[in-house]
Parts: structure tokens; C-alpha cells; sequence
């Protein structure tokens, strides 16, 4: 090594002396400052807590969790923790889940507190529900251009709603399409 870098080192070495102090007390300062920031974020709820308990339904403050079992679908968890089904949505959404058919055993979902929709739970009977839309009195109906199960089940039992017992019985699967000409065997 020749002088001049020792003589640059040396600088360095008493520059770094030198402004140490102000170094270290900068530093202290930054981190008080974004934990101040940082608690007041929070006390607003600028950032979510997340807290999650291993049961398969936990009460955390006032979030709940719920932890997917074998079998569930968004609509049977909405019906477990609203009494119904259609708040299915709402944990969706909460959640962020675009593809309902992509939650899996063990998955924990956040629950989010809002009011329960129309109960879907120990409705008994779909001949219980029907109301004077029912158009259609048959045991078989042919699906018709822009029939929807949806739509089928308001003409069939007056209620819309009842949708899923026809695709049950007659074997329809995701994504729920029937085509025109399709034979429905009608559930009574």
C-alpha cells in the first residue's frame, strides 16, 4: 500500500468518528418515529390485524376464523356461521377468493362481521316455499333457449332459489349450464 491510500483510509476512519454519534442518534430516531407512526396506523385499523386460532370456528376480538373441514364450500361454511347461504358472498370477498371451488381442507378463512341473509338453513320442504309463480306443474321439463337453473326453479317451484335441487338430481355439475333440449327430471 502506498501513502495515499492510507492517508484515504485514515480519512475515512476519522470521518466515520466523527459522525458516529449523529449516525446512531438518526437511527434511534427513524425507528421512534415509525413505530409511533406505525401504532397510529394501526389504532385507525389502517392495517388488518390478523390473529388465527386453530378450532374450526374461533372468536378473535371481534373477527371470527374459520378453518375449512373436509366437504365445506363457501355456501355450507355462510350457512354454519350466518344461517345462510348467501352470505357466502361476503367471505368471498372478505377473503379474496375469485374461484369459490378453490378452498381447500385446513384453509383458514376470515369470517367478516356482517349481517345474516335470508336464512337458508332447516328449510324443510321445497313444496313449502312455492308461491303463486309456479307456471309449471310437470314432472319432466324440457330446458328452453336461455333457461338458467335459476330460472327453471322459479317457474317449477316459485323460488329460484331452489336451484341446487335440481342440479343435485339431475346430476348438473359445476359450472351449472343446461342445454337447450335438455330433459330435467322435476323433484317433488
Amino acid at each position: 500500500m502506498n501513502a495515499t491510500t492510507l492517508d484515504y483510509q485514515n480519512l475515512v476512519v476519522k470521518r466515520i468518528k466523527k459522525k458516529y454519534p449523529s449516525l446512531i442518534i438518526g437511527i434511534i430516531v427513524s425507528y421512534f418515529l415509525s413505530s409511533f407512526l406505525f401504532f397510529q396506523l394501526e389504532k385507525i385499523k389502517f392495517f388488518p390485524q390478523k390473529k388465527v386460532n386453530s378450532a374450526n370456528i374461533n372468536q378473535v376480538g371481534q373477527q371470527k376464523i374459520y378453518v375449512v373441514q373436509e366437504g365445506d364450500d363457501l355456501w355450507k361454511i355462510a350457512e354454519k356461521t350466518y344461517g345462510s347461504g348467501y352470505n357466502a358472498y361476503d367471505i368471498s370477498v372478505a377473503n379474496k377468493i375469485t374461484d369459490p371451488n378453490s378452498i381447500a381442507k385446513g384453509q383458514k378463512l376470515f369470517i367478516p362481521s356482517v349481517a345474516s341473509k335470508q336464512s337458508t338453513v332447516n328449510q324443510g320442504d321445497i313444496s313449502a316455499t312455492m308461491t303463486s309463480q309456479v307456471t309449471f306443474k310437470g314432472n319432466k321439463y324440457v330446458v328452453k333457449d336461455g333457461d338458467f337453473l335459476w330460472k327453471i326453479a322459479l317457474e317449477v317451484y316459485g323460488d329460484g332459489n331452489a336451484w341446487q335441487k335440481l342440479a343435485d338430481f339431475n346430476n348438473i355439475g359445476f359450472p351449472y349450464e343446461v342445454e337447450k333440449g335438455t330433459v330435467l327430471k322435476i323433484p317433488r
